[in-house]
């Protein structure tokens, strides 16, 4: 199979390597129907909720993204200001939970981002160091405890702020998870 953008995945999919066209949408095969379903379920079973939104692909590539990093020895970890459980479930359920070294949620400490000790956390707990490190969010919570933790953050701007994050000044920022790791080097070279 010829890849479809060759700055995705050059090498060949990876790991956890989506493939995804416009096309999908409209003609989706059966299987990937029921994915798109199976995943819904699950949200919803998570989240407690009547239904959820599932956007097919996305073009976020986000674990991608960590599949890289994982590839080329970088450590990666989860800080959420969503509680433990409710994370550790969401994650094994979408069978990426051991993609990460750590998750460190809202009840995990006695305090939650953005105090820097989530972040410190998640980070030894992944085998990390603060100096090494890098913290990618979404929302001012994010930057605020990058900031308290001494550590570069790369804001998302496809999240729930979109590109309004470029006020809040972060180190980094990125349009899409295809953009990450070219970030981390420039930021942590």
């Amino acid at each position: 199979m010829t890849a479809l953008r060759t700055d995705i995945d050059p090498d060949g999919l990876l790991e956890f390597s989506v493939v995804f066209t416009d096309r999908s949408l409209n003609h989706m095969s059966g299987v990937f129907q029921q994915v798109m379903r199976d995943i819904h379920a699950i949200l919803c079973d998570v989240y407690n909720a009547d239904t959820a939104v599932v956007v097919p692909g996305g073009g976020t590539y986000a674990m991608e993204a960590v599949a890289r990093l994982r590839a080329r020895g970088d450590r990666v970890a989860v800080c959420t200001n969503k509680p433990e459980g409710l994370a550790q479930t969401l994650l094994t359920r979408l069978g990426v939970r051991d993609a990460f070294g750590a998750l460190i949620g809202a009840d995990t400490l006695p305090v939650r981002k953005p105090d820097p000790a989530p972040l410190h956390a998640a980070i030894a707990g992944a085998g990390g160091v603060a100096a090494r490190s890098v913290l990618v969010g979404d929302t001012v919570t994010d930057r605020e405890t990058g900031r308290a933790a001494g550590v570069p953050v790369i804001l998302v701007t496809f999240g729930p702020e979109g590109r309004a994050v470029e006020a809040l000044s972060p180190e980094g920022l990125i349009h899409d998870y295809a953009g990450l790791l070219a970030e981390v080097d420039r930021l942590l070279p």
